[in-house]
C-alpha cells in the first residue's frame, strides 16, 4: 500500500526543522518529495504553485494518495501503511484536512455549509476550524483543490492558502473532512499533554489519550509562539539523539523576528510591556516578583 502514498512538502530553506522532518519521513519508510530549495518565497501562491505543477506530472495516476504537509513543524510518527487504511476506511473520495480549536479571521473561516451548525452550538466539536497544515486525499480532488487556491490568489488576490481552502470547504462541503480525533493528523496546540508518546515501538508511538487513536503525523503551528517547545518536546521523545534541537539563542531571535513581523503579536508585546511599566512604577515588589516569574517560566520552556 506503500506505493500508492506520496507525502508532498515546500521548504525553500534547509533548517534543522527540515532535516527533523525529513528524518522522521525516512524513519517511517514514506515516498516523498520537497520542493522549493533554493527558491525566493513569494508568499503562499510559491508553495501552491509548486505543489501543481509537480503534481499534474501524475494525473495519468488515478489511484495515487497525495498528502501534503508543511515542513518546519511537522513530523511524521506512524507508518504509511497506517494512514492509508485508516483513509479509505474512513475517508475515501473526501479531502482531509488537520483541524484546531483556534481561529484568526485573516487566514481563517467557521465552515458553516460543512457543520450546518451555529458557531456557538455547543454540539460542535472543539476542532470545528480548518488547518491547511494537513492534506490528504485523492490525487484528482488535491490537483483540483489547488486550482481552486491559485484561482483565489490570481482572481481576488487572496494569498493566504488556508483562507483559500476555508472558501473550498465552504463551497464544496461534500469534499471535505476535518480530522476532529486526531486519527491521522494531529493538531496540536494547548493540548500537548492530551498525547503519550512512546519511541519504543515503530507503530503508533503517539496516542490521543482523549480519543484513543494514533496519529500518522504531528503539527505544531504557531511554533515561535512558545520557542519550539511542543516540537523540541515531541521530537526529543521520537528520535532521541537523532533530532537537532534549536539553540536557545535562535528560539530567541526567532521569537523576536515573529514579533516583529506580526501586528498581533505587536499589540500584545506593547500591552505586556505597558503592564510591566505599571508594576514597576507603581507596585515595585509584585514587579520584582512577576519578573522572577517570567525567568522560571523561560528557564522551563527552554
Amino acid at each position: 500500500m506503500e506505493n500508492n502514498l506520496l507525502i508532498v512538502s515546500y521548504a525553500n530553506k534547509h533548517t534543522r526543522n527540515f532535516y527533523n522532518y525529513k528524518h522522521s519521513l525516512r524513519k517511517y519508510g514514506y515516498k516523498y518529495k520537497i520542493l522549493g530549495k533554493g527558491e525566493k518565497w513569494k508568499g503562499f501562491n510559491s508553495k501552491i504553485s509548486a505543489y501543481y505543477n509537480y503534481l499534474k506530472h501524475f494525473k495519468y495516476n488515478k489511484n495515487l494518495l497525495i498528502c501534503i504537509t508543511d515542513c518546519y513543524d511537522v513530523l511524521a510518527c506512524n507508518k504509511p501503511n497506517k494512514l492509508i487504511e485508516k483513509y479509505l476506511k474512513n475517508y475515501n473520495n473526501k479531502i482531509l484536512f488537520g483541524c484546531e480549536a483556534n481561529c484568526l479571521e485573516r487566514n481563517c473561516l467557521y465552515l458553516s455549509k460543512l457543520w450546518k451548525k451555529k458557531n456557538g452550538d455547543s454540539s460542535l466539536p472543539p476542532n470545528r476550524y480548518l488547518n491547511s497544515g494537513f492534506i490528504l486525499g485523492k490525487l484528482s480532488m488535491i490537483l483540483d483543490l489547488l486550482k481552486f487556491t491559485m484561482d483565489q490568489f490570481t482572481i481576488n488576490g487572496i494569498d493566504d492558502d488556508q483562507l483559500a481552502m476555508c472558501q473550498y470547504a465552504q463551497k464544496y462541503p461534500e469534499n471535505v473532512v476535518l480530522d476532529i480525533k486526531s486519527s491521522i493528523i494531529a493538531t496540536i496546540h494547548y493540548d500537548l499533554f492530551n498525547y503519550q508518546i512512546n519511541s519504543l515501538k515503530s507503530y503508533n508511538n503517539v496516542k490521543n489519550i482523549v480519543f484513543n487513536t494514533f496519529p500518522s503525523f504531528l503539527h505544531t503551528p504557531g511554533m515561535t509562539s512558545d520557542l519550539s517547545y511542543r516540537l523540541d518536546y515531541i521530537g526529543r521523545k521520537l528520535f532521541g539523539d537523532k533530532y537537532r534541537e534549536e539553540t536557545k539563542l535562535k528560539r530567541i531571535e526567532g521569537f523576536i523576528n515573529n514579533v516583529s513581523g506580526n501586528k498581533v503579536h505587536k499589540l500584545y508585546f506593547i500591552i505586556a510591556m505597558l503592564l510591566l511599566f505599571i508594576l514597576f512604577y507603581f507596585i515595585p515588589i509584585a514587579g520584582f516578583f512577576l519578573i522572577i516569574l517570567i525567568v522560571i517560566l523561560i528557564l522551563f520552556f527552554l
